[in-house]
């Protein structure tokens, strides 16, 4: 019998050495070649990605402590990674599968800018509830907190993957960080009550929160220097729908838009997960998630993961509506796009097969025990319907200044000179 000797190796598909980013959630995407005749164990098919700083010391910078390992699709060898930047500087992140690694270097710079979103996680005056989720699962308003600061971040990073998907650089918009790399969320305490909320309108309640949200951000400008003054467009997540114990259902589900201020239900935020531990495992569970804590007309079936996804396309899709696009005929600004997942992960669970587990419990740096494979179906290269139309990043990039703050200023400035000339 002869010996394999075709040496495991991997290709970076969405990184240059060296890249500058402006966000601190990184995705790197690429392929492992020779991985399929390398044999490895279910356990071993993994990528273990951890990122240091480049002025850190050897010990440390040669540590795998922090790393979160990502699955391999075996038959084509396709991976997505994640690593967390805490800080501005430059890192060398390192990945590794079985005894074969690979380096990169990134820089991460801010961009420096007024134009942020600052993400809420707001409370009726009287409540002292928790938000709804399933036996052992930690819901008090700093797991809600967590949760939201982790997946705010996701959907920077969203933005940014879409821009490259179509082939131009990475734009985003810009969050506050604190000082561990973490969007401040704030949790805002309503004035008024949850009773008085479910008698309102639509246009009402938007009102409402808009006072609320500005209350936010004068105590914000009163707190920072002049120069320092932002413009805010405001993301809610509404701790207000809760479970009937009588009826087992949420009270209501509410996803609004008005002005700088795009809010959504915190229904099905127990399936949000709270860091990159736990991802993956949120990606692909497809248990089935109790109707009264499922979001029906936003989760494309009733389990654990489509729930996750279903919540986070919409308010995606909110938050493009914010920024001044339409809903359009494909890709992830379709009505019907629930498939957000689809951008980050290289499997998802195959249509059918809510009730089959995917995987056992995982182990808790990323990989699990077991991985059902016949459950699961590769995403592919290119995921269906995990797209932007080109007329939506067209007009995010020449006319939303919380995409590209600079473009709109030359886009007048060059008309108000054709007039002139003209």
């Amino acid at each position: 019998m002869g010996v394999w000797t075709t040496k495991i190796r991997f290709w970076l598909t969405n990184l240059r050495e060296n890249e500058k980013l402006a966000f601190p959630l990184v995705l790197i995407e690429g392929t492992v070649e020779n991985v399929r005749p390398a044999n490895l164990s279910d356990l071993d098919m993994y990528v273990q990605a951890v990122a240091h700083e480049v002025n850190q010391g050897e010990t440390q910078s040669n540590s795998w402590v922090g790393s979160v390992c990502w699955p391999v699709v075996r038959d084509s060898g396709h991976f997505k990674a994640y690593v967390h930047l805490p800080r501005t500087g430059t890192f060398r992140i390192r990945l590794r599968i079985a005894t074969t690694t690979s380096t990169l270097t990134l820089r991460f710079v801010p961009r420096r800018t007024k134009w942020i979103l600052r993400f809420h996680y707001q409370k009726p005056r009287e409540s002292h509830h928790d938000f709804d989720v399933t036996s052992g699962v930690g819901n008090a308003d700093s797991d809600a907190c967590e949760r939201l600061k982790f997946n705010a971040l996701l959907l920077q990073t969203a933005v940014a993957e879409l821009f490259h998907r179509a082939g131009l650089s990475r734009k985003t918009f810009a969050l506050e960080l604190d000082g561990d790399g973490f969007p401040i969320v704030s949790l805002l305490r309503s004035k008024y009550s949850s009773t008085y909320a479910r008698r309102m309108s639509d246009p009402q309640l938007l009102s409402l929160l808009h006072r609320d949200v500005k209350g936010d951000e004068q105590q914000d400008k009163h707190d920072s220097e002049p120069t320092r003054h932002h413009r805010i467009k405001h993301v809610v997540i509404m701790d207000d729908s809760h479970l009937d114990p009588r009826t087992g259902k949420a009270a209501r589900f509410k996803a609004l838009l008005g002005g700088d201020v795009v809010a959504s239900s915190a229904c099905n935020m127990h399936t949000w997960p709270r860091g990159l531990e736990e991802f993956t495992a949120c990606c692909i569970n497809s248990e089935l998630v109790a109707p009264g804590l499922s979001v029906p007309h936003c989760a494309v079936r009733r389990s654990f993961w489509a729930n996750y996804s279903g919540g986070l396309s919409v308010l995606l899709q909110l938050l493009g509506l914010s920024f001044g696009l339409r809903y359009r005929t494909s890709g992830v600004m379709h009505k019907s796009f629930r498939e957000f997942t689809r951008l980050f992960t290289v499997f998802e669970p195959r249509s059918g097969m809510q009730q089959s587990a995917t995987a056992s419990r995982p182990i808790g740096d990323g990989r699990f025990a077991r991985l059902q494979l016949r459950t699961l179906k590769p995403v592919g290269l290119a995921p269906e319907g995990a797209h932007l139309d080109d007329l939506s990043i067209g007009e995010l990039a020449l006319q939303c200044r919380w995409i590209n703050p600079n473009t709109t200023k030359r886009m007048h400035a060059a008309m108000a000179t054709a007039a002139v000339a003209a």
